[in-house]
């Protein structure tokens, strides 16, 4: 596992509501870096020697006259901290969100060694977000470490997931907001009613920090506008210029690969085997298999690909030529005639496998929602 990366659910991005401070941020990016979901499946309790805990918070060394106030008052304020959540119930009109704090407890206490340390316990109802990973964002510690602003450490999570989640088909990547909808997720609600403190407070320092700090997207917006009157915001997210393309030379580490429900790991390694590059398969090419009938059955898919290219291609063992077909012709994409052949085989094939096998059908379908690792656990006993 890569120490120092920090992934989290998109599923929790792009939904819950919460603030925090910059130093929170970077006390709780820190301690969701030393998780390993590919070990874990429940949260053991971590502990963070004062010194670094000090060292974390002020990035100097403080004096100890100054520690207690210190440690006191930000464990105090970090396990009062909640997140908010949709849950679909409105009363009136308006929707009663779920609430839940980040951790079970925040405490000192001492290590093998004998030292102090502020131990920690994450929540357990964050289990699928932290731990059981399958399309996430996943972003390095160093790039938050130097950051002010707490609101562009969150947007940059935000908008680093979304150009993750659509770099494949969209060479800048949109996100709009509501005014009010952004002061929520970013936990400001009823803040900064004049559209002037806003932007001063909470955008430019987004547009500034991400642009300065992110060594992967740049961002800039716009406001939407009803009449005269500023209702939204609109985020443009590009891959950064003279940065490498995360998928074109980016490997995805072995956990990265497990989290993946079982067929589309099985596509990935369809994918790698004919020669796609990693990165590439894994960054590109799965996010883009998309539908119900494909949900479960992607190396179906990607067999269907093959066998397509391999027939009508005049060069049916070059891997250049097919992520060509792919990506720039887009042959293998929705928007193709080519598509609704394939997915016409992928059906076929899916008809065939319930008729033979009606518990290997059933398993595919149960494998849909867990991660490769967790269908393993549960299956290879």
């Amino acid at each position: 596992m890569k120490k120092d990366i920090i992934r989290i659910e998109n599923k929790f991005v792009f939904n819950a509501y919460y603030h925090l401070t910059a130093n929170e941020y970077k006390v709780l990016t820190y301690l969701l870096s030393q998780l390993n979901p590919r070990e874990q499946d429940r949260f053991h309790r971590q502990r963070i020697p004062v010194k670094k805990f000090v060292e974390i918070v002020t990035g100097v060394d403080t004096k100890w006259g100054q520690v207690y106030d210190l440690v006191t008052t930000f464990s105090d304020n970090l396990f009062k901290k909640t997140i908010q959540f949709p849950t679909g119930f409105k009363i009136d009109g308006r929707e009663v969100k779920g609430k839940l704090h980040w951790f079970q407890y925040v405490t000192p206490s001492k290590d093998e060694h004998g030292e102090w340390c502020i131990e920690f316990l994450f929540a357990e109802p964050l289990i699928p977000y932290l731990l059981r990973l399958k399309e996430y964002v996943a972003i390095h510690r160093d790039v938050i470490l130097p950051m002010r602003s707490s609101h562009a450490i969150h947007m940059l999570t935000v908008l680093k997931a979304e150009r993750d989640r659509t770099r494949a088909h969209k060479r800048v990547s949109v996100a709009r907001y509501d005014i009010e909808e952004l002061k929520a997720m970013l936990g400001i609600p009823g803040k900064y009613s004049a559209i002037k403190d806003f932007k001063k407070y909470v955008l430019k320092p987004i547009e500034e920090e991400v642009n300065l700090y992110s060594d992967k997207i740049s961002v800039s917006y716009k406001n939407v506008k009803d009449g005269r009157r500023v209702t939204g915001i609109e985020f443009f997210v590009t891959d950064k210029k003279g940065a490498v393309p995360e998928f074109q030379d980016y490997i995805p580490d072995e956990i990265e690969v497990d989290m993946l429900p079982r067929a589309r790991k099985l596509a990935y390694e369809k994918l790698v085997e004919f020669g796609v590059r990693p990165g590439i398969a894994f960054k590109q090419f799965l996010p883009s298999i998309k539908g119900s009938e494909m949900d479960g059955f992607e190396d179906y898919f990607v067999d269907a690909a093959l066998t397509h290219f391999r027939k009508w291609s005049n060069a049916p063992s070059s891997p250049a030529i097919f992520v060509n077909w792919w990506h720039e012709k887009k042959i293998f994409t929705v928007q193709s005639d080519v598509w609704g052949k394939l997915l016409e085989l992928v059906i076929t094939r899916k008809k065939e496998l319930l008729d033979k096998s009606p518990e290997a059908y059933e398993n595919r379908m149960y494998a849909r929602g867990v991660s490769n690792k967790e269908f393993r656990e549960k299956f290879d006993q």
